[in-house]
């Protein structure tokens, strides 16, 4: 029996530690890149002020070479003065080619330094752009996106910053990184929790197959079951074919026997429709009995409802005869006097 292997499949901890690594290449990058920026624009205004001073002097020495000029152009010259100024002037043209030279040197440095300030900056700008567009892919970016939590993540750089400070509109360390490390330790939390799902579903996994294998060798032993069950039924089968022809047998006597008792039910059929038409025709004669029997009890009956009706007319008359007897009695009551008044008559 073969057995299933679950195998994790590259998922959200991948990617999320490929974004936290990203995000902390990215992060290392921009603080590289700005460091870089600052010491070169500290570079820079240090070289400007040194060329600013040796332009300065230089100046100086022009006003100073002038002055000399109109001194000497003022003053009677003789050879020593004419040596002395000519060992003077090759001097200052030392001087002023030394300070020429390292004029040009040091605007050639400020231009290297500005070309690779302006690389810098480039590389930083491309290194920023990369954070947006993760940060857009991580749903960072705008504050109102799934992870963002209302923290703007969104980088921008000023071109024309004067200090590191102002050169982004991030506070790297205080909201950036601290808003991502939490991000960081959330899906950690997600993926500790995956994990340990992972974890039981290979358990369930494992416990299924186990059962799996409990079922096929249930499936086994019922199937042997069920061959020896089949063996069993065509035994059975085989018996009760036999049974069966030995009822057939048995039938068809029957049949035979049938046969005969059906002849004999065709005699006494015959003998029991006599009896049916002598006892139809005893029945016809008691219902005619009875219908003559029906009428002269009908006409019986009307006579004594005649008979009751004249009896209670009879009583009708009587009981009105006495009625108007008994008014007539009253009447004589009613018009005899009354025996007090004749008792005070005789007293007196």
């Amino acid at each position: 029996m073969g057995h299933f292997h679950l195998t994790a499949q590259p998922g959200s901890q991948q990617r999320r530690d490929e974004r936290k690594h990203d995000t902390d290449k990215f992060e290392k990058l921009i603080e590289n890149l700005q460091a870089l920026k600052a010491s070169l624009v500290r570079k820079l205004s240090e070289r400007q002020a040194d060329l600013g001073s040796k332009q300065e002097a230089l100046a100086a020495v022009l006003r100073e070479n002038e002055a000399l000029r109109a001194r000497v152009a003022a003053q009677p010259v003789n050879k020593a003065d004419l040596n002395r100024m000519a060992m003077e002037r090759t001097k200052q043209k030392e001087v002023l080619e030394a300070a020429e030279s390292q004029a040009e040197q040091l605007e050639h440095t400020v231009h290297s330094q500005e070309v690779q300030a302006v690389a810098a900056l480039k590389s930083l700008e491309d290194a920023a752009g990369r954070y947006n567009t993760a940060a857009h892919r991580l749903k960072l970016i705008p504050a109102s996106a799934k992870r963002a939590d209302g923290v703007t993540y969104e980088l921008r750089l000023n071109r024309d910053a004067g200090s590191a400070a102002e050169l982004s509109n991030l506070d790297l360390k205080g909201v950036v990184r601290p808003g991502l490390e939490r991000l960081c330790e959330l899906y950690r939390t997600k993926a500790g929790q995956l994990g340990r799902d992972l974890l039981a579903l290979r358990e369930a996994a494992t416990a299924g197959l186990e059962a799996v294998a409990e079922r096929r060798e249930e499936n086994s032993n019922l199937e042997a079951q069920i061959a020896r069950l089949e063996a069993s039924l065509k035994i059975a089968r085989e018996e009760q074919e036999g049974r069966v022809r030995g009822v057939s047998g048995r039938a068809e006597r029957l049949a035979a026997e049938v046969d005969g008792l059906r002849a004999t039910a065709g005699a006494r059929a015959a003998e029991m429709e006599d009896r049916k038409s002598a006892v139809a025709a005893e029945v016809e004669t008691l219902q005619r009995g009875y219908e003559a029997e029906v009428s002269r009890l009908r006409v019986e009956l009307r006579g004594a409802l005649e008979a009751m009706l004249q009896h209670r007319m009879y009583c009708q008359q009587r009981l009105e005869g006495a009625a108007a007897a008994v008014r007539a009695v009253q009447a004589q009551v009613s018009a005899l006097p009354a025996p007090h008044s004749s008792l005070l008559a005789g007293s007196s």
